[in-house]
């Protein structure tokens, strides 16, 4: 898509994170995932938005020397569709214990994208149980980056997979 093109993500493997950086996401951990996965330079980490957080994390993508990993402004709201399509996978991620009492409202855009969601969020929390239930990707325990990089790893090498997933949501 348009997007897509905009920003360099054509031909590599997109997995997106698309909202507030902020500090209660746990995206650092996100990053030591990138990390682990940089010798596979097909795979591409994409941070879209804004929040407190977000100089940090660049900062430190930046300190860690890594080129997996792509931070794109804010857009406007008419082009979330755009945004989510351009991912193979999406990440709803929180610090443990914050997702235990809230179901983040991106979920819902995943879902519909025709995308699989990785969650990295509390078990048994509201889009723990939303996920699991629709099939829709996979769920993993937050602040665990082996857990995200084999689920990133299980969803990629797994084609038919992927799309069922992403049809499960929609």
């Amino acid at each position: 898509n348009a997007f897509s093109r905009e920003h360099g993500l054509t031909g590599q493997f997109i997995v997106l994170y698309a909202g507030n950086i902020g500090l209660s996401q746990g995206l650092e951990h996100v990053l030591t995932a990138a990390e682990a996965l940089a010798d596979h330079q097909d795979i591409l980490f994409v941070f879209v938005g804004d929040g407190a957080n977000r100089e940090s994390l660049v900062a430190e993508a930046r300190r860690r020397q890594l080129k997996n990993v792509k931070f794109i402004a804010f857009q406007p709201r008419e082009r979330l569709p755009e945004v989510l399509a351009s991912a193979d996978i999406s990440l709803v991620s929180l610090q443990c214990r914050i997702g235990v009492c809230s179901l983040p409202s991106k979920t819902y855009s995943i879902l519909a994208s025709g995308r699989p969601i990785i969650a990295c969020i509390d078990e048994c929390s509201e889009t723990w149980n939303l996920v699991q239930r629709a099939k829709a990707g996979l769920c993993i325990p937050p602040e665990n980056p082996p857990a995200l990089v084999e689920a990133i790893l299980k969803i990629k090498q797994d084609r038919e997979g992927q799309e069922q997933m992403g049809r499960n949501g929609t």
